[in-house]
């Protein structure tokens, strides 16, 4: 009935907001994933209503369809929120300011990728946010980012090795409620939370429900794979949506099962490999975007993240990679610089542009490196130049500025 109280001409704010909550969730159901708004069963057309021109609807819409736990409907009032923006409203960056800090992964990351695209060049409360969230979106890999959670080792150690085999996923383990809590907090993303044995420091019971109500775990799937339960523990996890009761086994393929069972019970579908190299990929330009340019994203507190970004770049192409190294300014990412000029593999268009990014990071931070840094970059100038003509013009170009700004 969703889309008839839609068309009603005298449909209340209230029709118009849940009637929207609902055929957004309806159209998710049909097209499940992170996708264009374009959807082909004309499921959308309802809200073609003049509300639909203003960005509070889709904001309340959101809140309607996260209200009621809709959260497919809650993903798609996000996409809508920025697809019908052009030529009708500003997109709210307050609003997805507010959404980096949501407990499911998928909102925090459709804010940072709608912000990502936005490019927002003055300051904005969501500013340190974003660089965390785009921190954690950047290392998401092929498979789910797993949480392990007990105090025996070999227990945390097993399910570990299953859900790297049989689901590929990312683990973290954790020992402790504590330690748990602390790692749902940090920069690696997580997105199931497997609890193989009981922890010291809290009861079951109690490190289920701080599990919830934690800003990072209250949506995730949890499966509680301990050998025994007291009654009011497994009426805990009965009453609690998106927890599930298994075993840890060594049968075959039954991690990949739990696995399944908890992404089963999560409203919204699991990230596809695509869908994670996509976002990985908008990550890693956003922060060397940002990272590149201190002038022009001065309200980036990106001095607060600089050593995350020098670990996390190891991997990134070298395109990425210089650019995010020259707004680093640090003596590693100066060094680094170096050592990507001198690296086999890189062409010498990419070499000038590295020596480059080397001048800029010097002229922005200063000269960085010490004085056996220094006769370094002499000695694989000699070693190397002789061999590599591409190798030789970039150091001698990074040579030509550090002999500028050397002390006399």
């Amino acid at each position: 009935l969703a889309p008839h109280r839609l068309h009603l001409t005298a449909a209340t704010t209230d029709d118009l907001e849940e009637g929207g909550a609902v055929v957004l969730q309806r159209a998710y159901q049909v097209r499940p994933g992170l996708q264009s708004t374009a959807d082909g069963s004309g499921l959308l057309a309802p809200i073609d209503h003049v509300v639909a021109k203003q960005a509070s609807y889709w904001m309340r819409v959101f809140e309607q369809a996260s209200s009621w736990q809709m959260h497919g409907g809650a993903v798609r009032a996000v996409e809508m929120l920025v697809a019908r923006a052009p030529g009708n409203y500003l997109v709210p960056l307050d609003f997805l300011s507010e959404l980096l800090g949501d407990s499911r992964p998928v909102v925090r990351y459709l804010a940072l990728q709608s912000i990502a695209e936005l490019d927002p060049q003055t300051a904005f409360a969501g500013a340190e946010q974003a660089l965390q969230v785009a921190v954690e979106m950047s290392q998401l890999s092929p498979g789910p980012g797993a949480l392990v959670v007990g105090a025996n080792a070999e227990l945390r150690l097993a399910a570990e090795q299953q859900l790297a085999t049989q689901v590929a996923a990312e683990v973290t383990t954790a020992h402790s409620a504590r330690a748990a809590l602390q790692a749902l907090d940090g920069e690696k993303p997580i997105e199931v939370i497997v609890i193989v044995d009981r922890v010291n420091d809290q009861s079951l019971f109690e490190f289920l429900q701080r599990l919830r109500s934690s800003r990072r775990g209250g949506a995730l799937p949890i499966a509680v794979m301990t050998d025994e339960l007291y009654k009011h523990e497994r009426q805990l996890i009965a009453d609690t949506p998106g927890v599930v009761q298994s075993l840890l086994s060594r049968a075959p393929q039954q991690m990949q099962q739990v696995v399944r069972q908890m992404m089963h019970r999560l409203d919204t579908q699991p990230f596809t490999p695509e869908e994670r190299g996509h976002l990985v990929q908008v990550a890693m330009g956003y922060l060397s975007r940002i990272a590149g340019d201190r002038e022009l994203y001065a309200h980036y507190p990106v001095s607060d993240v600089r050593e995350d970004l020098l670990n996390l770049g190891q991997g990134w192409p070298v395109e990425l990679r210089w650019q995010l190294l020259s707004g680093l300014g640090s003596r590693s990412s100066q060094l680094e610089l170096v050592n990507l000029a001198s690296r086999g593999g890189v062409s010498s268009d990419q070499r000038a542009q590295v020596a480059d990014a080397f001048e800029q990071s010097v002229a922005r931070f200063g000269l960085n490196l010490r004085r056996d840094d220094v006769l370094g970059v002499y000695n694989a100038y000699n070693t190397l130049g002789p061999q590599d003509p591409a190798t030789a013009a970039a150091l001698g170009a990074i040579l030509d500025v550090i002999e500028q700004r050397a002390p006399r």
